[in-house]
């Protein structure tokens, strides 16, 4: 599992998304939470905090994810990034599994679920 500790940067251009991951991240014991808006924002924000672990959405205005996650990935190929988007198609996923991603989790998050979802995906990381 994440140690308590560590930086985890969200980059999801919903508000409601990353408040959403923020509250069940607090809830979970985290609190070094950095939030981006877009993809540019994403990619200046990680290279400025540089953080143990990346929740990055698919669908985003300007730049998609997994343009994000190219351009992340050429600079550091370990940290990683667990894709949290309501964009589930096989082919998306796929090129973002091809490019470098330690998980994939289906949106909505709920309050009810969430956290176990969350949780589950940290404790994937040292698997």
């Amino acid at each position: 599992m994440l140690k308590n500790d560590a930086t985890i940067l969200i980059i999801d251009d919903s508000k409601v998304a990353r408040m959403m991951l923020k509250k069940i991240l607090n809830d979970l014991g985290y609190d070094n939470i950095a939030e981006a808006v877009d993809g540019p924002d994403g990619i200046a924000c990680y290279a400025e905090k540089e953080p143990n672990l990346i929740f990055l959405d698919i669908v985003m205005p300007g730049m998609t994810g997994d343009e994000v996650l190219a351009n992340i990935r050429a600079l550091d190929e370990k940290t990683p990034v667990i894709i949290l988007s309501s964009a589930s198609s096989e082919i998306q996923v796929d090129i973002c599994r091809q490019v470098g991603i330690s998980d994939f989790i289906k949106k909505p998050l709920t309050m009810e679920a969430g956290p176990d979802t969350i949780k589950a995906a940290l404790e994937k990381l040292n698997a």
